[in-house]
């Protein structure tokens, strides 16, 4: 679908729906912050097909562009027909891009070509505030807290107006 200058996003398919991709939700510093696990590889098949099925919805994967690796997901889910507002998620499941700057690349990409591809001009996102590696990233990106929004206790939102 585009590039950034490390990796390539692509919608996701069932091909990608492994072994591998089912282990990151073993690691424990994703099972802290992602609410929903997975079990087995026909629940990530169902969990791509229900997203693939759904025209408000853009699941992407994050591959390394020399290797083909697949290292993670971003997903949309769009805010009205418009597709003016698109609520953020991300997981970069695969540990060793952990701490690289990679959501920080895919985010700030993402959203130059959600604008161009879809006239997107708010990303909203939910995240724990106990993840303050991600809300630093996300801050760095441009993103704001949301203060008017009410969330758990334990969470916050964000949003970035895109340039």
């Amino acid at each position: 679908m585009f590039e950034t200058s490390r990796f390539f996003l692509k919608k996701l398919s069932v091909s990608e729906a492994n072994e591998n991709y089912l282990n990151w939700f073993s690691d424990k510093n994703v099972k802290q912050f992602i609410i929903n696990h997975p079990t087995s590889v026909r629940d990530l098949v169902t969990f791509i097909n229900k997203c693939n099925d759904d025209d408000s919805i853009l699941l992407l994967g994050v591959f390394v562009k020399n290797s083909s690796h697949h290292i993670g997901n971003i997903k949309f889910e769009f805010e009205g027909n418009s597709k003016i507002k698109a609520v953020m998620g991300i997981m970069i499941g695969d540990s060793n891009w952990r701490g690289k700057g990679v959501a920080s690349e895919v985010i700030y990409d993402c959203g130059f070509y959600l604008k161009k591809e879809f006239d997107t001009k708010i990303m909203r996102l939910g995240v724990d505030k106990l993840n303050l590696p991600a809300i630093n990233v996300y801050k760095n990106i441009g993103f704001i807290e949301d203060i008017k929004t009410k969330v758990a206790t334990s969470g916050l939102f964000m949003n970035w107006t895109l340039p």
